[in-house]
């Protein structure tokens, strides 16, 4: 049985060999509108939430993303639940109490292929409204195109997996396997 500290190597690897293949990382950070509920109930909703914004954003990488044979093509994210440390994350009073400061970083992968004609953080910033917003489960995005040190920004957007506050189960690896998506 693989401990979360092989998990995480293992993360790091699939990641660089997607990134070597040509495909462009970019660390997503998803802050939240307050959810109210357990703790299971809000990882559910944030999930639902960064699974739909993956959904949406599909259609803008990916012509007809329903046709089967694109599916290699699609952009990868890898993401995790994080909360914040005072010295390193810049949250306003408002993010750092709404659900306790929890927030989720991801490692978008954007394929070589795409039909995306600007970059995705220009992207994501004209558009933030169609994604974000006070009437959204999604309150801010914000993503930062990976430029150098990879492994370092894979890390920073795993480490609570590293540190062993976040298991497996609540990693969010899209997109889904064929047969975990609705008539897959």
């Amino acid at each position: 049985m693989s401990t979360n500290k092989e998990y995480f190597d293992e993360w790091i690897e699939w990641t660089m060999t997607a990134i070597n293949a040509g495909y462009e990382p970019y660390m997503l950070t998803f802050m939240f509108n307050q959810m109210y509920g357990s703790e299971r109930r809000t990882n559910e909703r944030m999930t639902t939430a960064i699974e739909e914004f993956y959904k949406q954003l599909l259609t803008r990488i990916v012509r007809k993303p329903r046709k089967g044979s694109v599916y290699t093509e699609f952009p990868r994210l890898l993401a995790a639940p994080d909360w914040p440390v005072n010295s390193h994350l810049k949250l306003s009073a408002e993010e750092s109490t709404v659900n306790d400061g929890k927030h989720w970083h991801g490692i978008f992968l954007l394929p070589p292929r795409c039909r995306m004609q600007v970059a995705l953080h220009r992207y994501l910033e004209e558009h933030q409204g169609k994604y974000a917003g006070k009437t959204k489960p999604i309150m801010r995005l914000h993503a930062v195109p990976i430029e150098r040190t990879e492994r370092k920004a894979i890390g920073y957007a795993l480490k609570q997996v590293d540190r062993g506050r976040v298991g497996q189960s609540e990693i969010l690896l899209l997109p889904k396997v064929r047969s975990e998506m609705p008539g897959g």
